[in-house]
């Protein structure tokens, strides 16, 4: 699902800038694999790797006039290698690489040129504008540690190069947090019921850079996001 409001300074730049913006939610049903491989090679170390294709998504015809090829957004395809180490009956230590394809989204990374704008090349076209996005590689640490019979530590961290490249369009998406610590438990309760939580902190971070529709005289832009989040689960 998605919704886009408040656009309207981008009219003179879309195709179709009757479906730009303030049309109320839109919808998207898609398509793709994963597959993965999991292998023990001794009671103290494992590796696993999986990939997931790129999912191939319809159109949001609400927002044809946004989105690059006439309201495409694909979800990017994704792969991630990693090896697990078990020191103990009671510790596993886990390292992962995960790469994330941006660049291969037209929606997401095609780059913002203002130039582009007064020679035809507009919103919502086959090659229009969009977040100008770079493939992303994370690097993700776990640790898990069964304290009791009943009772699961965790403990993650991830850091990675945030993708984004341009920060005008990026107000809309300023997904530039680069690192992130995250700790939960798992409790075993009667009759094989179980209730594990987390929690999530994406640390500050922030870039800068011009805006290109102030040339010469660019006025510089920042963007910045912190984010927390929370689960719980039930299980039973």
């Amino acid at each position: 699902y998605f919704e886009a409001k408040g656009l309207q300074a981008f009219s003179m730049f879309s195709r179709d800038p009757a479906n730009l913006t303030d049309n109320g939610s839109d919808n998207s049903f898609g398509f793709g694999f994963r597959v993965g491989y999991l292998g023990k090679f001794s009671n103290y170390f494992s590796i696993g790797a999986s990939y997931q294709s790129e999912i191939k998504m319809g159109t949001f015809d609400k927002y044809a006039g946004l989105f690059a090829e006439a309201g495409d957004f694909d979800v990017p395809a994704a792969f991630n290698v990693g090896v697990a180490l078990h020191p103990s009956d009671t510790i596993t230590l886990a390292v992962d690489v995960q790469k994330v394809m941006y660049s291969k989204i037209k929606s997401v990374a095609n780059p913002l040129n203002h130039k582009d704008f007064f020679m035809g090349k507009l919103l919502g076209d086959e090659n229009g504008a969009a977040f100008a996005w770079d493939d992303m590689t994370v690097v993700k640490f776990g640790a898990q540690w069964a304290a009791t019979n009943k009772l699961t530590l965790r403990a993650g961290f991830s850091t990675g190069k945030q993708p984004v490249s341009e920060v005008l369009f990026n107000i809309l998406a300023p997904g530039v947090i680069e690192q992130h610590v995250t700790v939960g438990s798992t409790l075993k309760l009667k009759g094989k019921k179980e209730l594990s939580f987390y929690v999530m902190h994406g640390l500050s971070n922030s870039i800068t850079g011009p805006n290109p529709m102030e040339a010469p005289n660019q006025q510089e832009i920042e963007l910045k996001m912190r984010q927390y989040e929370f689960g719980f689960e039930f299980s039973f």
